[in-house]
């Protein structure tokens, strides 16, 4: 049995598996009403954007602090906080993903392990929130 093919086009947001289009898990989250579209502003999309690659850089250990937007400090620091809390090993960032039952796609902010849990493994999320 041939390994499916899938595909993630980061410029359409698109994942697709042989070729066919899956659903985002946040169309899923939308269509089922998870997700209240007043929240989708370009403000909180530009901010979560600039978030995440800051804690990508700084999970990476590469984060520059002074070319970060001083009003972006305090999400990376409690990012950093909880990191550090929880004992956090990342395993895996930033990783586009499908489930190969229910054919939804989407990409992992963090895959990690914690030793305030004994080293189960987590994936979490980053959100910025309002």
């Amino acid at each position: 049995m041939t390994k499916p093919k899938f595909s993630f086009d980061p410029e359409k947001h698109e994942y697709r598996l042989d070729g066919r289009l899956l659903p985002s898990v946040t169309e899923v989250l939308r269509e089922v009403g998870f997700i209240n579209p007043a929240w989708y502003t370009e403000s909180a999309r530009s901010r979560g954007k600039a978030v995440h690659a800051a804690c990508h850089y700084l999970d990476e250990g590469k984060l520059d602090w002074g070319t970060l937007h001083s009003e972006l400090h305090g999400y990376v620091r409690s990012w950093d906080a909880f990191k550090s809390h929880l004992g956090l090993k990342i395993l895996d960032m930033e990783t586009p993903r499908y489930h190969p039952l229910y054919l939804f796609a989407g990409t992992l902010d963090r895959r990690a392990k914690m030793t305030l849990t004994n080293g189960g493994e987590w994936i979490l999320d980053l959100k910025t929130g309002p």
